[in-house]
């Protein structure tokens, strides 16, 4: 082999390498694509996710209200259960009465 050919032959490699080199810039430009297409992506799932935890907030919010309101109603029903129960003890007590006083008086 003479230099001459020794020279392009080192040469011609050289030009493998660069267009090595080329197809492996154009690989890590699309990655790079990638990653930031899944950049946007993650983003867009963080908002929708922020979105998810306020909607289970205002439902917790429903929620602890209307367990309020149950209990309210629970109270409710208490009281009125113990007026309910006063009348009939009432009613004896004035049937009592008027027997008392319908015996006081004959």
């Amino acid at each position: 082999m003479d230099e001459h050919q020794v020279v392009e032959d080192v040469h011609q490699v050289e030009d493998v390498h660069q267009v090595e080199d080329v197809h492996q810039v154009e690989e890590d430009e699309h990655q790079v694509e990638v990653d930031e297409h899944q950049v946007e992506m993650d983003e867009h799932q963080v908002v929708e996710d922020e979105h998810q935890v306020e909607e289970d907030e205002h439902q917790v919010e429903e929620d602890e209200h209307q367990v309020e309101v149950d209990e309210h109603q629970v109270e409710m029903d208490e009281y009125q259960a113990d007026q309910n129960s006063k009348p009939e003890h009432t009613c004896s007590t004035a049937l009592h009465t008027q027997h008392a006083l319908h015996l006081m008086l004959s």
